[in-house]
């Protein structure tokens, strides 16, 4: 069981834009109606920064759960790694989101990623309080890879790369964020990899 002095020490430790899903996954809200994270938009640097494990990896395996208290959904996502670009190199890691369904019962939150079984992404991860293994930046925090040509390429908003005229525009794409929209960049998977791996020396 969590300690709560020393989760409330490691909440205040946290940078302010992420106390909105530390509070969400802490004390929970209604099952019955959608949830709001209010996550704050950051750069690709700042995702980097705030993420204790960036990763390449495919999803093998998702299933929902509910919350000790049984007031919440959780959806458990196995990763396979692919390539580990920050933090600790392991071959699977169990990433939470918050929501999910279990029967009839759906739990919703606003701006939290979905991520399907045999997808392959960049992920952003991040560990809560409680030992979760949690997405750094709600949607901002998982990229999509898509093979559709000779290299893999990278989609996501185009905020992430800090600055409007960077990247190549991806036609009739939209930010990623659940209430705003706005171009988006696609970049080689090897070159988003190396700018990562870069900033992180």
């Amino acid at each position: 069981m969590t300690n709560p002095r020393l989760a409330l020490a490691a909440f205040l430790r946290m940078r302010p834009f992420l106390w909105p899903l530390a509070l969400l996954l802490l004390f929970g809200a209604v099952k019955t109606e959608p949830v709001r994270a209010q996550v704050a938009r950051m750069t690709l640097d700042e995702l980097t920064t705030v993420s204790t494990t960036v990763v390449h990896a495919t999803a093998t395996e998702s299933r929902a759960v509910w919350s000790a208290d049984g007031q919440r959904i959780y959806t458990e996502i196995t990763l396979r790694v692919e390539d580990t670009l920050k933090g600790q190199g392991l071959e699977t890691r169990v990433v939470t989101i918050p929501g999910g369904q279990i029967g009839d019962v759906r739990y919703e939150v606003s701006d939290m990623p979905s991520i399907e079984e045999g997808e392959e992404l960049l992920a952003f991860l991040w560990r809560h309080p409680s030992g979760r293994l949690l997405v750094a930046g709600g949607t901002q925090g998982k990229l999509e890879i898509e093979r559709l040509g000779a290299a893999p390429e990278v989609s996501g908003p185009l905020g992430l790369l800090g600055t409007p005229q960077a990247g190549r525009l991806a036609a009739g794409a939209s930010d990623f964020s659940a209430d705003a929209q706005s171009p988006a960049f696609r970049l080689p998977l090897d070159e988003l990899k190396t700018r990562i791996r870069t900033f992180n020396r």
